[in-house]
């Protein structure tokens, strides 16, 4: 195959795979999308192979990514290209498991495809966004296989798809008696998936589960242009509706025993506090304590960006953590998550290229200088400390091994904040609620969604969304109000959350010895040719 044909079937590859994802969510694209791309591997040089990987990596993102352009075309274009890049190095890689004359080759490639994805998502701190496991949120039985292996199980079974349709379709040089094996396989293996999707989706929906605390999520529904002025009037108007919704929610029967802010609704940004320091507005620690114990009278997670020293007037911003801080219903401080994963290029510069930043930051338009977290946070509220979360600070949510370490340390529930009115009312709503959901399932937990302009929601362990906020035309976006729910609770974790990603590893092992026996047998044809 040529290159340019193998670069043709990566975009077509590319094209697909975006349209299974929303805004478009046709999701049977994500069982059939891979397929020309793992046909032109297999059928390219490795030259071939890097030209066909890139094309998809850049055509994926751009397309199903394509929301990033509301705040900045210029870190659109860096994600695309990072993902384009990635993925012509990973071509070539691919295409040594792809051009394997194996009875059970699909199963390889399908394997080798899941272990790109745990590279992708853990590589400068990771964006696994593009899983196309993800495209399948809405098919719930399916899903529930996550709460054991994760979304790569899902990502499988759909590259497993496309793998048999590529070899079904280059029949000309793999006998299709050859197929009957992985195609039997996957049958097998789709079908016992939905048979324990029934069966789980049983266990966990309905009323099978403990009741837990009360929730309150406040979604404000701020614009950015108004949240990200610097004008004292403006930041006020922001803390005032968080604040008139918050009051709302305290005097409701019952009452909440939790209230949760979206990602840096706070107007100011704390810092460690010196002698005579006084941020704007009373907004510090001391403040929001009050708020807590004296207003609400109930705990208060804020979101909000921490810096790492006082801001001066006419100082450079020094780094900073986009973080959590829980205050309990008595006035204390409880604690602080600081987000474990800032998104590289577009929150924080990788590998030091401090020079790099500078002309991303002069033209995207925001500082690139947060640093991540150190470790999980579990809090703990209530009456003798009784509940306990984990708060996924924005795009953390992203990153199932951070809520799965959130959950073997005691989280009974978590709770995600973000802050979506950078992004419009654009497909990104859809696809990050998309990723939550897999990280009930795989969790078994509740998720709790506070977000500044939609898609605040209660979803369940079984994945399902039982409640969200709407206005009285039905939207869910663009909107203000407050979530009010009951936060099913549960102790015993689920064996993803204990295993962790186990099933990728493995399927990564699989995909190298794969990889390495295709070299070998590339070394023994050479030098038989040789002698």
């Amino acid at each position: 195959m040529s290159v340019l044909l193998a670069l043709l079937s990566g975009a077509l590859s590319g094209f697909l795979v975006a349209l299974a994802f929303p805004p478009a969510a046709l999701w049977p694209l994500g069982w059939v999308g891979l397929a020309p791309l793992f046909r032109a591997l297999g059928r390219s040089t490795p030259g071939g192979a890097a030209a066909a990987g890139g094309a998809f990596g850049l055509v994926s993102a751009a397309l199903a990514m394509s929301w990033l352009t509301v705040p900045t075309a210029v870190g659109w274009i860096a994600v695309a290209l990072y993902f384009g890049l990635f993925y012509a190095a990973l071509g070539p890689v691919l295409r040594a498991v792809c051009v394997l004359r194996n009875r059970f080759g699909p199963v390889l490639v399908a394997a080798a495809w899941v272990g790109g994805d745990l590279l992708i998502g853990r590589l400068f701190t990771g964006i696994p966004w593009l899983m196309v496991g993800y495209s399948q949120v809405e098919r719930t039985r399916l899903i529930q296989i996550a709460d054991v292996t994760g979304v790569h199980g899902v990502t499988f079974l759909t590259a497993l798809s496309a793998a048999v349709i590529a070899a079904a379709w280059d029949a000309r040089e793999r006998p299709r008696r050859g197929l009957l094996a992985p195609l039997g396989l996957w049958a097998a293996l789709a079908i016992a998936t939905l048979v324990y999707g029934e069966m789980r989706g049983r266990q966990f929906g309905g009323a099978a589960r403990e009741d837990g605390p009360w929730v309150a999520a406040v979604q404000p529904n701020i614009p950015q242009a108004l949240k990200d002025s610097a004008v004292a009037v403006e930041g006020r108007e922001v803390f005032e509706r968080n604040d008139r919704l918050s009051l709302e929610a305290a005097g409701a029967d019952p009452r909440p025993d939790l209230i949760v802010w979206a990602e840096t609704m706070n107007p100011a940004p704390l810092y460690p506090l010196g002698p005579g320091d006084d941020p704007p507005y009373g907004a510090n620690r001391l403040a929001f304590a009050t708020l807590a114990r004296a207003r609400y009278r109930t705990a208060l997670l804020l979101g909000t960006l921490y810096y790492t020293e006082p801001l001066r007037r006419g100082a450079p911003y020094p780094p900073f953590h986009n973080s959590a801080i829980l205050f309990t219903r008595d006035g204390r401080e409880s604690g602080r998550y600081d987000k474990l994963h800032p998104i590289p290029w577009a929150e924080y510069i990788p590998l030091g290229l401090r020079f790099v930043g500078d002309i991303l930051e002069r033209y995207a338009g925001f500082d690139m200088k947060m640093i991540a977290g150190r470790e999980p946070v579990v809090f703990r509220f209530g009456p003798e400390e009784s509940w306990s979360f984990g708060a996924l600070v924005c795009f953390d949510v992203i990153h199932a091994r951070t809520a799965c370490r959130m959950v073997a340390g005691g989280a009974r529930f978590l709770v995600n904040l973000t802050n979506e009115a950078w992004f419009g009312e654009s497909a990104e709503f859809d696809q990050l609620l998309g990723i939550a959901r897999f990280r009930a399932v795989e969790n078994r937990v509740s998720l709790v969604r506070a977000t500044n302009s939609g898609i605040s929601c209660l979803i369940d362990a079984r994945g399902d969304v039982v409640a969200r906020v709407r206005d009285r035309a039905g939207r869910d976006r663009g909107v203000g109000g407050v979530l009010r729910c009951r936060v099913p609770v549960r102790t015993r974790p689920a064996v993803y959350t204990v295993a962790g990603d186990a099933f990728a590893v493995s399927c990564a092992v699989l995909g190298l010895a794969a990889v390495l026996a295709s070299a070998a047998a590339g070394l023994r044809s050479k030098r038989r040719k040789f002698f």
